[in-house]
């Protein structure tokens, strides 16, 4: 289920204009896809974030990363991941095909709080 929606995600992005690294430091969005159904999973997303924050947190302005959650856990605990800082854009399923203007008019807000 998750690769299905990676690759539904990664298609909207592509025809977007975005561009997919497999380098970390060279990316400007980084994203979990969520899936709370194994024992263990959710675990394993919220300590990625924690790390993800921690690291952003030591970037300068410019080169900080927006962080965001898709799919069901991201979902069911939007609120959570929001007002704890941990993602900066959170988005189920439902919302996939709308995905790519959020995570660009989000890029365009922190690139005007830069400038």
């Amino acid at each position: 289920m998750n690769v299905n929606d990676t690759d539904i995600v990664r298609s909207l992005l592509y025809e977007a204009g975005w561009q997919e690294t497999s380098v970390e430091d060279q990316a400007d969005l980084l994203l979990s896809n969520t899936c709370a159904i194994r024992e263990g999973a959710e675990q394993k997303v919220w300590q990625r974030l924690r790390e993800l924050k921690g690291r952003n947190r030591k970037l300068r302005r410019k080169r900080r990363k927006i962080v965001g959650v898709l799919g069901c856990m991201a979902e069911r605990l939007q609120e959570n991941l929001l007002q704890d800082g941990l993602a900066d854009l959170v988005v189920g399923p439902d919302a996939y095909r709308d995905f790519p203007r959020l995570a660009g008019n989000l890029m365009h807000r922190y690139d005007d709080d830069v400038d």
